[in-house]
C-alpha cells in the first residue's frame, strides 16, 4: 500500500510510474461523478436552458464525445472538426443566437482561413445544424410540457435518439479491453443513477418546471460518487492518510512525509479563534460543559491517524520525504518521521534521482523496459564495464535498445537553413523594424517561429475598450446630426422615439464597411 497526506501532489507521478513498471494499481480516492462528461453535458444543456446558445457551453458539449452526429465513423474527425469549429466562431464572434445563423453568413467578411475553403465551411455548418436543432428542439419541447411522466419521457428519447446508451457501453467495452476495469465501471454507474434519479422525479414532482427538473439532475450527480473497486486481487492500493482502510497490508509505503503535510496544522479562521473559546470556556462555572476548539482536535487527531496507518503493515513500514518541493525549495521531514528514526535510532537512505555507480543502480532495475534507460545512463556517466546488464536486455526489446542507444549519444547542434528555405520563409525582400532584430537577437528560434513560419495565437474576435469607445462616439455623432438635420430637441423626445432613431443608426452601423471599422 502506498499513502501520502496529500494524494494530488502525487498521483500524476505515481500513474506512469506503476503503468511503465506493469504494476497493478488501485487509487481508492472516491471520484466524484460531476466531472463525468454526460454530467457535463447536461450541466451544459442546462445553461443554455437559461442563458441562451453561449459558445462556451456549446463547445463543451460537443467535447464531451456524446453528443456525435452518425456521419462521422471515429471520434478522431470529430474532434477535429470541432477544434476547427472553435477556430471559425471565435474568429467571427459567433455567441446567442448568431448560432442560428448559417456559417455562410459570415464568410464574407473573410476573418478566417477557413472562410475561402467551401467544403470547410459546409462540413461545419452541418456540424452546427446538428448540435443546435438538437438542443433547441430539446429546450423548447420541454418548455411546452407540464405533466412529468411526458417530460421525463422526451428526455430519455432524446438520450436514446442520440445513443448516449451506447456511446457510454463504448467507452465501457474499450476500458475493459485496455484491462482498467476500474474505468469499466463508471458508464454504468453513471447510467444507472442517472435512471434513479429519473424515476425519483417522476414519483416526487407534482408538476413539470425544466429549470427545477435540471437542478435536481445536476444536484444529484453533484453528491455522487464512483463505487471503487480494484480490477485484480494483487493490485497496490493507493491512498491518502486519514481514509478508513479496512484491510491490513503487508507494506506500507508512507511518501511526501514533510513537516508541512505531517501533520496537516489546519488554521482556518472562524467567529471565534483559539483565544476566545479558552476564554470563554474558562467563564463556564459548570466543567461538564465546554465549547469544543474543532480544529485542536483535527490537529490532535492525526498523531492517531499516523498511528493507525503504521499498524496496517504486517512486515515493514517505509517512510519517505522530498528534499526539494517543484519549486525547488529546501523540504523539512515530518516530526512524525523525525521521531521514529529518533526513538529506534534507524539509518536514513538517500535515494538519487539517478544511478551514479553500479551499486546505486540495483535500486533502479526493475523490468526490463523501464530499466533500460538508466543502465545506458551510467554506461554514458561512468567507465564502469555494463555490457553484462545490457546484453541481458530481451530480444523483443531490439527497437528500444537500439534508440535508446542512439539517443543517449545524440547532440542537437542546430544548423542554418539553406538558401531555398530561407527564401521560401522570408521572401526575397526582408522589412524590419527595430523591435524584430532585438527579437532575432534575444531569441532567434522565437524569430524564426513569429517572422518565418508566422504562428501566432488563433485570432479571437473580441470588441476592444478602443473599438467600443469608438462605436459610442460614432453613435452619438449619428444622433446629434440626426437631430440637427430634422431640427428636434432632446429634452422634447420620448424615451420610444429615442429608442427607434438609436434603432435606426444601429442598423446603419451594422454595414459591412462600418463592421469592419468597429
Amino acid at each position: 500500500m502506498v499513502l501520502a497526506p496529500n494524494l494530488s501532489e502525487y498521483e500524476t507521478y505515481l500513474t506512469p510510474i506503476f503503468s511503465q513498471n506493469n504494476i497493478s494499481m488501485f487509487n481508492d480516492l472516491q471520484k466524484q461523478m460531476k466531472f463525468h462528461p454526460l454530467v457535463v453535458m447536461i450541466e451544459n444543456i442546462a445553461d443554455i436552458n437559461d442563458m441562451g446558445f453561449k459558445t462556451q457551453d456549446i463547445i463543451t458539449i460537443l467535447k464531451t464525445r456524446l453528443l456525435i452526429p452518425e456521419w462521422y465513423t471515429d471520434d478522431i474527425k470529430f474532434i477535429a472538426d470541432v477544434d476547427l469549429l472553435e477556430n471559425f466562431v471565435l474568429a467571427h464572434n459567433i455567441n446567442h443566437q448568431l448560432w442560428k445563423k448559417s456559417f455562410y453568413d459570415f464568410v464574407d467578411n473573410n476573418i478566417s482561413h477557413l472562410d475561402q475553403i467551401n467544403e470547410k465551411v459546409e462540413k461545419l455548418d452541418k456540424l452546427r445544424q446538428f448540435i443546435i436543432e438538437n438542443i433547441d428542439n430539446l429546450i423548447t419541447q420541454l418548455h411546452k410540457l407540464t405533466n412529468v411522466q411526458e417530460a421525463v419521457t422526451l428526455f430519455w428519447n432524446f438520450l436514446l435518439k442520440n445513443q448516449i446508451n451506447k456511446k457510454l457501453e463504448k467507452w465501457r467495452n474499450t476500458a475493459i479491453n485496455n484491462g482498467d476495469l476500474q474505468l469499466a465501471q463508471q458508464p454504468e454507474q453513471i447510467w444507472a443513477l442517472l435512471n434513479k434519479l429519473l424515476k425519483d422525479y417522476v414519483l416526487i414532482a407534482e408538476e413539470f418546471n425544466t429549470e427545477n427538473f435540471f437542478d435536481i439532475l445536476i444536484s444529484g450527480f453533484s453528491e455522487a460518487n464512483f463505487s471503487q473497486i480494484p480490477s485484480v486481487l494483487d493490485a497496490v492500493t493507493v491512498s491518502e492518510i486519514g481514509m478508513v482502510q479496512n484491510n491490513s497490508f503487508k507494506q506500507v509505503f508512507i511518501i511526501g512525509a514533510v513537516n508541512n503535510s505531517l501533520p496537516k496544522i489546519q488554521n482556518k479562521p472562524g467567529f471565534l479563534n483559539i483565544e476566545n473559546i479558552n476564554e470563554l470556556n474558562n467563564s463556564i462555572a459548570d466543567e461538564q460543559q465546554y465549547i469544543e476548539n474543532n480544529q485542536e482536535v483535527n490537529n490532535l487527531d492525526q498523531t492517531y491517524q499516523f498511528g493507525d496507518v503504521l499498524s496496517l503493515a504486517s512486515d515493514g513500514v517505509y517512510i519517505s520525504y522530498p528534499i526539494i518541493n517543484v519549486s525547488n525549495e529546501k523540504m523539512e521531514a515530518s516530526i512524525f518521521y523525525q521521531d521514529i528514526k529518533n526513538t529506534l535510532n534507524l539509518t536514513e537512505y538517500v535515494q538519487h534521482d539517478l544511478p551514479e555507480n553500479q551499486q546505486q543502480l540495483l535500486s533502479f532495475i526493475t523490468t526490463p523496459q523501464a530499466s533500460l534507460g538508466y543502465i545506458v545512463y551510467l554506461k554514458n556517466k561512468t567507465n564502469d564495464d555494463i555490457s553484462n546488464l545490457l546484453a541481458l536486455t530481451p530480444s523483443n526489446q531490439a527497437l528500444l535498445f537500439d534508440n535508446v542507444i542512439q539517443a543517449s549519444s545524440f547532440k542537437n547542434k542546430p544548423v542554418n537553413l539553406t538558401p531555398a528555405l530561407a527564401q521560401e520563409l522570408y521572401g526575397n525582400n526582408i522589412n524590419i523594424s527595430i523591435s524584430q532584430l532585438e527579437t532575432f537577437y534575444a531569441n532567434s528560434y522565437e524569430y524564426f517561429l513569429t517572422y518565418g513560419l508566422h504562428l501566432h495565437k488563433r485570432f479571437e474576435n473580441e470588441l476592444t475598450n478602443i473599438q467600443s469607445g469608438n462605436y459610442y462616439h460614432e453613435t452619438m455623432d449619428r444622433l446629434v446630426k440626426y437631430l440637427k438635420q430634422h431640427k428636434l430637441d432632446f429634452t422634447e423626445l420620448t424615451k420610444e422615439k429615442i429608442s427607434v432613431i438609436l434603432a435606426n443608426i444601429q442598423d446603419e452601423l451594422k454595414t459591412k464597411d462600418l463592421i469592419e471599422n468597429y
